[in-house]
Order: structure tokens, then sequence, then C-alpha cells
């Protein structure tokens, strides 16, 4: 769909296929202050949010969910009634040029999420998007987290308190940006 159709547009699309099982968002430009509200999705099981220019993703009743990403902007979740994910994805780039109001809690992104066994987040730019901090929840089913592209400048205080959130965790992939410095 064309990036200018209404919101109200894709509310009536979705309100009309309840059996949907995965819906890719792509390059949606909605107002920032947005909500994209995704309830009454009964067979829906992978919602991809790339490149939409929504601040919060409310998945509210969308019981067969087990895998969400969400791609190119901070966006807040809210799980609501929906059960958790397994799978969550977040891949933010942002440069230099673009400023954020305030940095993200890690828990705007996890929300209360005991089903997850996977949390992979990607970092591409240098601006810092997220921020540590207590986690309303403890992740007892996380396994798996994969970090990429974090740049060596960042602070690595937020995966720790990931890992004392998760008895069940098993392995820990991380890769890091190599910053070349130049002598004039």
């Amino acid at each position: 769909m064309h990036p200018t159709t209404p919101l109200a547009f894709y509310r009536q699309v979705l309100a009309v296929c309840p059996q949907l099982q995965a819906l890719h968002l792509r390059r949606y430009s909605s107002p920032w202050y947005a909500t994209l509200v995704v309830d009454g999705m009964l067979e829906l099981w992978e919602l991809v949010v790339d490149r939409c220019g929504f601040l919060t993703v409310n998945l509210r009743a969308a019981p067969t969910l087990e895998r969400v990403a969400c791609v190119d902007g901070p966006i807040a979740l809210a799980f609501g009634e929906a059960p958790r994910p397994a799978c969550l994805s977040l891949t933010y780039a942002l440069d230099d040029r673009l400023v954020l109001v305030r940095n993200w809690k890690l828990s705007c992104h996890l929300g209360d999420t005991p089903a997850m066994t996977e949390l992979f987040v990607c970092f591409t730019g240098p601006p810092r998007w997220m921020t540590s901090g207590p986690l309303h929840s403890p992740l007892p089913g996380l396994r798996r987290l994969v970090v990429t592209d974090m740049p060596s400048t960042w602070d690595v205080s937020w995966p720790r308190v990931i890992l004392e959130a998760a008895p069940s965790f098993e392995m820990l992939v991380s890769t890091q940006v190599m910053v070349e410095l130049q002598v004039w």
C-alpha cells in the first residue's frame, strides 16, 4: 500500500481479515504520535513494523502471536491481553540528524514478556536510543540474546539487566562495530 494511505484504511482491512497470519507494515508514514492497535486477530503469529512512524504498538488481542519485529525507529510495545511473543527483534537505525526527545528505557520495549525465548537487538548508527533500568517483570523463558552492531562507545550495562532477569539464559551473541581512529 502507498505510504500516504490513511490509517483508517488499514484498520478497516484488518477488521475484515481476522484470519490473517502474518502482517508486515512497511514504510507507512504515520504521524509520530500514532499508535498501531492489534486487536481481535486470532490467527496472527507474526508482526513486522518496518520504517513506520508509530510511537506505540499496542498488542491487545493476538493469542497466537509468536514473532514481533520492529525496524528503524524506537517503538514502545504495549502487550495488553495478548500472549507474549517468543521472539522479539528490535533493529533501530538512527542517524545524527535525528534528535530523540528522550532515550527509551529497556522496559518500554520488553513490557511483560515471560514467554519470550529469543531477543534480537541490532544497533545501526551512533545515536543511543536505549537506556538501562530495571525491568517491570522477569524474563523466565529467555534463552538467547543476540546484540549486533553495538558501537564500542556504548554503555553495555543494559544487557546485564536482561541477563539478571533471565534464569533460563543459555546463549549471548554480541558483535561490536569497530571504530577507526585517525591521527592527524
